[in-house]
């Protein structure tokens, strides 16, 4: 009887535009994270965060995914209006994928349009606290609008989550003023 339930639970899933995917939610991030401060080689540093990201971009159904990876090409293209059209839909449609309102950040940094940013940037945030990209995004608005101190301490933040950065920690040198 329970596997008759699961089996149509599963087959549900799958009618309704895919099986749940991975995100910011997956049950891998915990041991990735806690490798990625354990870690004592860059090399393996930089594997943990492609797979890190891997996971962030992973929609949680097909449809939203086809609309991700629309809004992420259009905006490799340039094409901001069909990127925030895409986006828009993504977030409306999985306002629980962190991945979708950083990415909807991102074009609205590129946009000029900071305080939109920010706010997705917070629900980003508020999603993943660990989203050390969504992070470094704050710390590109700071430096943007002239304020260094809070872009600096907002990529210390980044860099506790992800110690190995070394454009994060160029990035802080940077700020301060300090040379390589």
């Amino acid at each position: 009887m329970r596997r008759c339930i699961l089996l149509a639970v599963s087959a549900a899933l799958l009618l309704a535009g895919g099986a749940v995917r991975a995100d910011q939610n997956d049950v891998r991030l915990d041991p990735l994270f806690n490798r990625l401060k354990a870690t004592d080689s860059d090399e393996e540093a930089s594997q943990i965060v492609r797979r890190i990201w891997g996971l962030w971009g992973q929609a949680p159904d097909r449809t939203t995914s086809r609309l991700f990876d629309a809004g992420e090409t259009a905006l490799q293209h340039g094409d901001l209006n069909s990127a925030l059209n895409a986006f828009n839909l993504v977030v409306e449609r999985a306002p629980a994928f962190a991945e979708g309102f950083n990415q909807r950040a991102t074009l609205y940094f590129q946009m000029g349009r900071y305080d939109d940013s920010v706010a997705d940037i917070q629900r980003t945030l508020a999603l993943e606290p660990r989203h050390f990209g969504a992070l470094s995004g704050l710390a590109q608005i700071y430096e943007s609008i002239g304020n260094k101190d809070a872009a600096v301490r907002v990529l210390r933040k980044a860099l506790e989550i992800n110690p190995h950065s070394r454009r994060l920690q160029r990035k802080i040198r940077e700020l301060e003023g300090r040379s390589t």
